[in-house]
């Protein structure tokens, strides 16, 4: 029997290192925290280790800690095994799920660990937590088969204008074809420190001009929106608002006092709109329906876990689910659900087609995706770079431009498509 060859895995980010008192070495780290790591691209010695130095500005602590990660591209579900060498203390994860935890205390390098994990078409992420008490500290991972890098390609994007950065975490943007006007809620992430609604609703032109900057005021963290037959609908932390666009006035709330984390919302052809709950409870509703000025729940499924970003297109309802990961759609009419691809882990939050068979993906960490009709995927920007993040954005066809709300960037960028 021949021996099966291992590929070392090359295209590794870095975090910044940090004290790992009171981190759960065996739970994957928040969002904010995989924002917030400050990645670098690193290589591999002669050997095809990762040498982490401990001299990168950290203050003496007696533990220090290093996330790793790499993303890599499956065209179908594939069976991978993995040879993980490290020195003192390491975690794995794969798409966001623990591996394995494991301590080596004489602080030698011992042989291999094995492991075999299944992928799944699309992007997937191997995540590494790493630990040392003293200076000896590396590791190398090795996999079968090769690792195929994410293509990425940012020469096919370019940012055309942005807004004044003075906004308040934008977290959504939504046209409006009658006035011809984008609106950007702003959600006010320390909104839970204030005690009141602080959250508003800006009114930005078509090239980038924001026109009125606190239209609808003292709204309870603002997200999702949508808008239909001359409504503004607006969800918000306890239900959603309902604004009349020509004239700004308030027209009525739908409460949905059973909800968790109400995120983003959007419209079918009929006016029925659909809002998700990030709960990530799965004995929560996934999904609540808008009909008849009543709000119920629509979709409840395993399948589903912490749904985010949703866009109607064609009797679908194309939706994120970050719980696993998946880029996925929903037939409204049968519920029928279907994966188009994994998007590995990340918080996938804005979602539009281009009317060419592709669509527009982002994670609100700061990467956006161009997924063709085969789910093939193509990093084509990342936000990361400038310190901000792709939340919810909006697509104008007409243009070929992404309008992207930068959340902790404070302003509204927009990304010409080629």
């Amino acid at each position: 029997m021949s021996e099966i060859k291992m590929n070392a895995i090359r295209n590794w980010e870095l975090s910044s290192l940090f004290d790992i008192s009171g981190l759960a070495l065996e739970q994957y780290p928040h969002f904010f925290t995989i924002f917030n790591a400050r990645w670098d691209s690193v290589g591999l010695d002669e050997k095809d280790w990762i040498n982490i130095e401990r001299n990168r500005g950290i203050a003496d602590v007696s533990a220090y800690g290093a996330y790793a990660r790499s993303l890599f591209i499956c065209q179908e579900q594939i069976n991978y095994r993995f040879s993980i060498e490290f020195s003192e203390e390491i975690s794995i994860f794969i798409n966001g799920k623990f591996i394995l935890h494991k301590e080596d205390k004489n602080e030698i390098l011992s042989g291999p660990i094995e492991i075999e994990a299944f992928t799944r078409k699309g992007l997937n992420e191997i995540f590494v937590f790493i630990i040392s008490r003293s200076t000896n500290w590396k590791f190398r991972i090795l996999s079968s088969p090769e690792l195929v890098l994410l293509n990425s390609d940012h020469s096919v994007s370019s940012v055309t204008w942005e807004t004044e950065a003075n906004l308040l975490t934008p977290e959504s943007v939504i046209y409006d074809p009658e006035n011809e006007i984008y609106y950007v809620s702003n959600y006010d992430y320390m909104y839970y420190t204030k005690g009141y609604p602080t959250g508003y609703i800006s009114k930005v032109s078509p090239d980038g001009r924001i026109l009125e900057k606190e239209w609808i005021r003292g709204l309870f963290a603002p997200t999702g929106m949508c808008v239909v037959d001359n409504r503004l609908y607006i969800v918000v932390r306890n239900g959603v608002v309902v604004i009349g666009t020509r004239k700004g006035n308030y027209i009525t709330q739908y409460d949905v006092p059973d909800a968790v984390f109400l995120n983003d919302a959007t419209a079918d052809s009929l006016g029925r709109i659909y809002i998700t709950d990030s709960s990530g409870d799965p004995a929560k509703p996934d999904i609540y329906i808008l009909e008849n000025k009543q709000v119920k729940p629509w979709f409840q499924s395993e399948s589903v876990s912490n749904a985010n970003g949703i866009h109607e297109y064609h009797g679908k309802l194309f939706i994120g689910n970050n719980g696993e990961g998946l880029f996925q759609s929903i037939n409204i009419n049968d519920k029928n659900i279907e994966t188009i691809c994994s998007l590995g882990p990340g918080t996938i939050d804005g979602i539009r087609p281009d009317n060419a068979g592709n669509w527009f993906v982002s994670h609100w960490e700061g990467k956006i995706f161009r997924i063709n009709l085969s789910g093939q995927i193509t990093e084509i920007y990342d936000t990361r770079a400038l310190g901000h993040n792709a939340a919810d954005f909006e697509y104008s066809a007409q243009s070929g431009t992404l309008i992207i709300p930068t959340f902790l960037g404070n302003n509204v960028m927009a990304l010409k498509i080629k």
